[in-house]
């Protein structure tokens, strides 16, 4: 079971990892990005996560697996909305590309950090 401490410290930090995965995307094709788009992803990363993921994860708690597959999966397909969002503005795909690509990492750290139990859980569960 997921403690709702780790729910907000992973709500907290998996944003951060999107920003940095699309920061990352984005300069291997262009180069160092300026400050400002690093801050400007971040907010848009967090905004996406309060808006599009808390929602989300509302929602889908009771019948989601908890599997990082599942995390991932949910997270690239909620990553097509802000990039759908980005398209207009950004001079070609490659932006759009890593706003999904960001979406589906931060899932999976937040699947890592609130979801996932260690196997000493897994092996009390089971009785051994």
């Amino acid at each position: 079971m997921t403690s709702v401490p780790r729910i907000v410290v992973a709500f907290l930090l998996s944003p951060l990892a999107a920003a940095a995965a699309v920061t990352v995307v984005v300069s291997l094709g262009r180069g160092v990005p300026l400050p400002g788009f690093v801050i400007a992803t971040t907010i848009v990363a967090y905004g996406a996560a309060f808006v599009l993921g808390i929602p989300t994860f509302l929602m889908t708690r009771p019948w989601l697996r908890r599997s990082l597959y599942a995390y991932a999966t949910v997270g690239f397909v909620i990553g097509l909305i802000p990039a759908a969002l980005v398209w207009p503005f950004a001079s070609d795909i490659a932006l759009s590309v890593a706003v999904v690509f960001g979406s589906g990492v931060a899932a999976s750290i937040f699947w890592f950090i609130a979801v996932r139990e260690s196997n000493n859980a897994l092996e009390r569960e089971r009785g051994r």
